[in-house]
C-alpha cells in the first residue's frame, strides 16, 4: 500500500470511494511483534514516528549546498586541479574526452583528493544529505567514489542502478567552480516526476544531488553555463541494519513493513482474540477539518495511515478535544482594595488540579459530522483520562493560561486559574 502523494490527500474526503494501492498487502494473520514493541498500538505508533515516515510527494530526489568551502586540490587522471575549478580547468578536462561528446567520464580509481583534510567538504555534504533523509551517519558503512563526469550544456542520464544489497542511495557531488551554471535534475519512477535545482553560484559551495538507488530514470540538466564536474558516490548501509531505519526505494514505494504488519496483526486480533484495541488516537500538530487541510507532519502521517487503514477495514475520523486543568486559589490584596490588577504570573497550578474534557462532534475526513452510534467519544474520553500514553500526549499540547475572578473578599480575591489545551485528534476506528 503506497503512501499517498500529499497532493492526493483530498481524495480521502470520500472515504468510501477511496481505493488504496494493494501492493504489499498481506491477509490478516498472527505475526510477531517488532522487537521492543509490546503490543499492536505501540508498533503502529513506533513506525509513524517522523524518524521513519517520509513525505511521498518528492522523496525520490533532494539537493543540498554546503557553504564555507575551503580551497583544496584534487588529482584527476594523474593531474592536479585546484578546487574551486576555474573555467579553464573545467574546459581542459572536457577536452580530454571525445570532441563530439557532451560528457567525459573518469573512473573513480583515477580520482583522488590530495590530502585527508580535503575530504571534509565531501563528508559534510554527505552528512547534510543524510540529515535530510533523517538517516544517522552511524547507519552508513561506506560512501564509495565510483567515477567523475564532466558535463557540458544539455541533459545527461545519471546512474540509477543498485550495485549492492546495502546500496540505498547515490550521491552526485558538483565540484565548486568559478563558472556560473544553471543546473537542475529530475527523476522519474512509476509515473512520479520530481525535480530539484542547484544555486547558480557554485563557487563557494559543495552542492550535491541525492537519488534513491533503483529509480527508473534520473537526469541532470545544464541549461546554461558550465561545464560542470560531478563526482558519483554510492552510499551503502551497514550490513544487517534495521530495514525500517534505512530509507530504501522499496520502503518509499510501498507500505513500511512494520507499519503494515501492525495493521495486519491488529485486524487478525480483532477477529480471533480479545484485548485488541477498538480505537487508536493520534494527536495532531495542526487543526485540520478535512483531509485536504492536513499539512506538515500531519499530512505525512495521514498519507501513511490512510491506505493501510482502508486496506485492513478500518476507518479514519476527526475529533477535537479541549482539556482544561484548573485550580481555585485566593490572591491577597490590601483591605477593601477590590480593583487591584491580578498578575497571572502570581498564580500557580496545583499538583493535583481538577480536570475537564470536552469533545466536539466527530467528523469524516470530508468534514461531515457523523452520528456516534458506537459511543466512540465516550471511549476516547476514558482513554485520555486513564491511559498514561494519552495523558502524556495531551500535556505535550501547547497550553493557554487564563483566570476568572469568582469572589471578592475584603482581604483577598478568589480566582479560578486554568490551563487549557485544545487538540485535533485523528481516530483510527476498528
Amino acid at each position: 500500500m503506497d503512501p499517498l502523494m500529499l497532493s492526493d490527500l483530498a481524495s480521502l474526503n470520500d472515504w468510501d470511494a477511496f481505493q488504496p494501492n494493494l501492493k504489499g498487502f498481506m491477509p490478516p494473520q498472527d505475526l510477531e511483534l517488532h522487537p521492543d514493541c509490546e503490543d499492536v498500538e505501540t508498533q503502529i505508533r513506533e513506525f509513524t514516528d517522523s524518524s521513519y515516515m517520509r513525505d511521498n510527494d518528492a522523496p525520490l530526489i533532494t539537493s543540498v549546498s554546503v557553504q564555507n568551502l575551503v580551497t583544496t586540490s584534487i588529482t584527476i587522471g594523474g593531474e592536479i586541479f585546484t578546487v574551486p575549478l576555474s573555467s579553464r580547468e573545467s574546459s581542459y578536462l572536457m577536452s580530454k574526452g571525445d570532441a563530439s561528446a557532451s560528457r567525459f567520464t573518469v573512473p573513480g580509481d583515477q580520482v583522488q583528493f590530495v590530502n585527508s583534510s580535503s575530504l571534509k567538504f565531501i563528508t559534510e555534504t554527505r552528512s547534510s544529505v543524510l540529515r535530510k533523509l533523517r538517516v544517522s551517519d552511524i547507519l552508513v558503512t561506506d560512501t564509495s567514489l565510483v567515477g567523475l563526469d564532466v558535463f557540458i550544456n544539455g541533459e545527461h542520464r545519471l546512474s540509477t542502478g543498485v550495485v549492492d544489497t546495502n546500496h540505498f542511495a547515490t550521491l552526485f557531488v558538483i565540484l565548486p567552480s568559478l563558472t556560473p551554471a544553471d543546473v537542475g535534475a529530475y527523476v522519474m519512477h512509476r509515473g512520479v516526476i520530481a525535480d530539484t535545482k542547484l544555486p547558480q553560484d557554485l563557487s563557494q559551495a559543495a552542492s550535491a544531488i541525492r537519488i534513491y538507488a533503483g529509480l527508473a530514470d534520473a537526469r541532470i540538466q545544464i541549461a546554461s553555463g558550465g561545464p560542470i564536474v560531478c563526482l558519483t558516490y554510492h552510499i551503502l548501509a551497514r550490513p544487517n541494519s534495521d530495514p525500517a531505519l534505512v530509507p530504501r526505494l522499496a520502503n518509499l514505494a510501498g507500505a513500511l513493513s512494520p507499519l503494515r504488519d501492525g495493521f495486519c496483526l491488529w485486524r487478525h486480533k480483532l477477529t480471533t482474540t480479545t484485548g485488541a484495541p477498538k480505537l487508536i488516537l493520534f494527536f495532531l500538530d495542526g487543526s485540520p477539518t478535512y483531509a485536504g487541510g492536513f499539512a506538515g507532519v500531519d499530512a505525512t502521517l495521514l498519507s501513511h495511515l490512510a491506505p493501510l487503514a482502508k486496506a485492513y477495514g478500518f476507518k479514519l475520523l476527526l475529533g477535537r478535544l479541549t482539556h482544561t486543568m484548573y485550580t481555585v486559589q485566593e490572591v491577597d490584596h490590601p483591605y477593601k482594595e477590590y480593583y487591584n490588577d491580578i498578575d497571572i504570573n502570581d498564580l500557580s497550578m496545583d499538583d493535583d488540579p481538577k480536570e475537564s474534557w470536552k469533545w466536539e462532534p466527530l467528523t469524516t475526513l470530508g468534514g461531515v459530522k457523523v452520528v456516534d452510534g458506537d459511543n466512540l467519544l465516550d471511549l476516547a474520553a476514558e482513554m485520555v483520562k486513564n491511559e498514561e500514553r494519552y495523558k502524556e500526549m495531551i500535556l505535550e499540547v501547547d497550553l493557554e493560561e487564563g483566570f476568572e475572578e469568582m469572589d471578592e473578599g475584603i482581604y483577598a480575591t478568589t480566582v479560578k486559574y486554568t490551563h487549557t489545551r485544545t487538540a485535533s485528534v485523528l481516530f483510527i476506528v476498528s
